[in-house]
């Protein structure tokens, strides 16, 4: 047995296993249509683009590639793991023409000594950072390499022809696509895997959408000024909550952006690039597909070439798993394959390529989804539902009449809303009516809820007096202040009278009606000092 399926069966072996659910899009759905989540499960409308190169990109794709896997195999055979550094540049080649043209700049530096240590071989953070790049490789690559001269006059050649390159086709049809996308809807997003496509789609984009235009990555948000012709940072919840104002149209983000940020306001996404790693794709997706969705349907598209090993790979996967419709749930595993697939033909060529792509699609087409232990997590019942003893409507019957409430809230501009009276914020208590998105659900951990409830208690009221006393069994009494004088109160009708009418100006003696109460003992049948009667009241 392998390590993963000791590992597999050990977990599912767990008694805590049994107590986890794993809440797939689709059961989502079914816990919807009971009625056991009120927000809907929007539906994922997701399509690749495939996009043809021209012939000065098919040259120079091929003489990448041939340079890539020349010094790949070289390095490797002076030391296993040294050549990891080559699937960066075979990465970023997938990314764009503008970040792999960056990435040679920064690798001729330092190939002529002038990079620090601080940037083995010319990468940055996000490359050594990724999760593919362990710890063991990170500190082999600042090795000397052999061969310096001979691999700068090949970087210097393959930058020469990128700058002669008079355009690329994949920027220009994304710029053309965000621009009709944006005449069906608000706002959307663009992922990238790095942060130098994020810098050239940002520059392409800024000349007609100008302060429209954010950006997040691993340096934190960024918004457009043009007053100073300059970026401006900002804080990622800034951006987030200018995002959801819809200031800010169009949204160009690497993966950074792809855990953490809530965007569920914006219903469109494009993924420039193509991460070899699937899961990071359904990541971005997590982004926009969440709970608190309103659309019904969020448009998807992935941008590919014709012709590589990602698009080779991702069309099997597409032909398998419907283009990322369904949640990742037992699909683990496949995606997990479709990543070392990418990998290993990426940096092979000829024969022994296409060999590879060939047994991992028939790894891909032939993967069982319900044949694994995985499947065992999926929970074959709904879950009970759950009453709880108090509801918000409970708590509003209650609070409404609480005096401290009927002074410091006004009705609000629809049925089942209102407002504190310093404040233009709608609440309610319906669910129903809060899944409009101005309106706030008023509950707690809500700030004005939480202000409400620590309201202080009215004034008490001086002509209401409940009195007890022992004699054989326990004695109660309730007086009330009427007419100018003290009645007693025998009936819940005459309670409710006077708490619905006003308290008196002035606080109101108690000692005639304790008098009263004491002369009413007096009078009691001498059978209350039998025990066991219970309580009587006066």
């Amino acid at each position: 047995m392998s390590h993963r399926s000791k590992w597999l069966t050990c977990i599912t072996c767990h008694p805590v296993v049994t107590g986890i659910h794993r809440h797939t899009r689709e059961l989502l759905r079914q816990y919807h249509d009971q009625g056991l989540i009120t927000q809907h499960i929007a539906a994922r409308e997701p399509r690749e683009i495939w996009l043809e190169m021209s012939e000065a990109e098919q040259e120079l794709y091929s003489e990448v590639e041939t340079y890539i896997s020349r010094y790949y195999n070289q390095y490797e055979e002076e030391r296993a793991g040294l050549g990891f550094v080559m699937t960066i540049y075979r990465r970023r080649l997938t990314s764009g023409l503008y970040a792999l043209g960056e990435s040679l700049k920064r690798r001729k530096l330092f190939l002529t000594g002038q990079v620090n240590a601080e940037n083995p071989q010319g990468l940055q953070d996000e490359d050594i950072e990724d999760e593919d790049l362990s710890s063991d490789v990170a500190d082999q690559l600042d090795m000397t390499v052999a061969h310096r001269e001979v691999e700068i006059r090949e970087i210097e050649r393959l930058i020469d022809m990128l700058d002669r390159m008079p355009s690329e086709t994949k920027l220009e049809h994304v710029l053309r696509a965000i621009n009709a996308e944006l005449t069906r809807t608000a706002q959307i997003i663009v992922f990238t895997q790095y942060t130098d496509t994020m810098d050239n789609l940002r520059d392409h984009l800024r000349p007609t959408y100008g302060s429209e235009l954010g950006c997040y990555s691993g340096r934190g948000g960024e918004r457009w000024n043009p007053e100073r012709q300059a970026r401006a940072g900002m804080s990622k919840d800034r951006l987030q909550r200018e995002f959801a104002e819809g200031s800010i149209r169009v949204l160009v983000c690497t993966d950074a952006a792809a855990e953490g940020l809530n965007l569920q306001n914006c219903g469109s996404l494009f993924n420039y690039d193509m991460p070899w790693n699937p899961m990071k794709v359904e990541q971005r997706i997590g982004r926009i597909d969440r709970i608190g969705q309103r659309r019904h349907e969020v448009r998807i598209r992935h941008f590919m070439y014709e012709g590589t090993v990602e698009a080779d790979v991702y069309a099997a996967l597409g032909d398998r798993i419907d283009w990322f419709e369904t949640v990742v749930g037992d699909l683990q595993p496949i995606l997990q394959a479709v990543q070392r697939t990418i990998q290993q033909a990426a940096m092979a060529t000829g024969p022994e390529r296409e060999e590879l792509i060939r047994r991992g699609v028939e790894s891909l087409q032939s993967f069982d989804p319900d044949g694994g232990p995985l499947s065992d997590w999926e929970p074959t019942v709904s879950p009970p539902r759950v009453t709880s003893p108090l509801t918000l409507e409970d708590v509003s019957e209650v609070v409404r009449e609480m005096d401290p409430w009927k002074t410091s809230i006004e009705p609000g501009s629809a049925d089942g809303t209102f407002r504190l009276v310093d404040s233009d914020r709608e609440l309610t208590f319906d669910r129903s009516v809060a899944e409009d998105e101005d309106i706030a659900l008023c509950t707690y951990n809500v700030p004005e809820f939480e202000r409400l409830m620590s309201l202080p208690e009215p004034r008490p009221r001086t002509d209401l007096l409940r009195l007890e006393r022992h004699v054989g069994r326990k004695m109660v009494g309730y007086y009330g202040w009427v007419d100018g004088r003290w009645q007693p109160i025998r009936t819940l009708t005459s309670l409710r009278t006077l708490l619905n009418g006003s308290p008196p100006a002035e606080a109101v003696e108690a000692v005639p009606a304790i008098r009263m109460f004491e002369s009413s003992l007096l009078s009691v049948d001498a059978s209350i000092h039998r025990p066991g009667h219970g309580e009587r009241y006066y």
